[in-house]
């Protein structure tokens, strides 16, 4: 909680995948997810392709509109790590640099002002407060839309670094086994590593 305390910005968010399958070109709503901070992109497949979505948002629901024939809608949200503890209301987001710099501030940097000689009394600190959080490993029962770790600016860093916008294939990464998929995860999980 200290390192979000006054920096909102800093709580750990992640990409959460609505999923809608549908028929026909009708105007279509769904609620939007707990915690839901924003509609990062969103695409409509149909016979295996993929296009872009247009997704509005208003009054909690999201609107789009369907398409001739079958289809499945992909929409890709922002959602902020809403499962707080006991012990925890919000936890930082370790994608974001000025997170962690506020984290070590406030942990690390207590503990060696606490500490007379800290760096010859202490040989080590573990600590399992610092995650990623885009599991469901501790969440309810029942929660079923797919998530991956997310800051504000992944895709931008992503595509500095890969030379390609990953959006317009997120259904790729969250639902396939192609070798492509394997690739784009592959990408996807060492750029979060970097």
């Amino acid at each position: 909680d200290l390192t979000c305390e006054g920096h909102p910005e800093y709580e750990a968010v992640r990409l959460t995948q609505i999923t809608v399958k549908g028929s026909g070109s009708a105007q279509q709503t769904v609620a939007v997810p707990d915690a839901f901070v924003k509609v990062e992109c969103a695409s409509l497949e149909t016979n295996g392709s993929y296009r872009a979505l247009e997704v509005t948002v208003e009054g909690g629901q999201m609107t789009f509109k369907g398409t001739d024939g079958d289809w499945v809608a992909y929409i890709y949200c922002a959602t902020k790590y809403n499962l707080g503890f006991e012990w925890n209301n919000s936890y930082p987001n370790i994608l974001n640099r000025d997170a962690v710099a506020r984290f070590i501030e406030v942990t690390f940097d207590t503990y060696e002002g606490a500490v007379e000689n800290f760096s010859e009394v202490i040989e080590a600190v573990f600590d399992d407060e610092a995650q990623l959080l885009a599991v469901h490993h501790i969440v309810p029962a029942g929660l079923t839309n797919p998530v991956l770790p997310y800051d504000y600016d992944i895709f931008d860093t992503f595509e500095k670094k890969f030379g390609y916008d990953l959006r317009p294939l997120l259904p790729l990464v969250y639902n396939s086994d192609s070798d492509e998929a394997i690739r784009l995860r592959a990408h996807f999980y060492a750029h979060i590593g970097d």
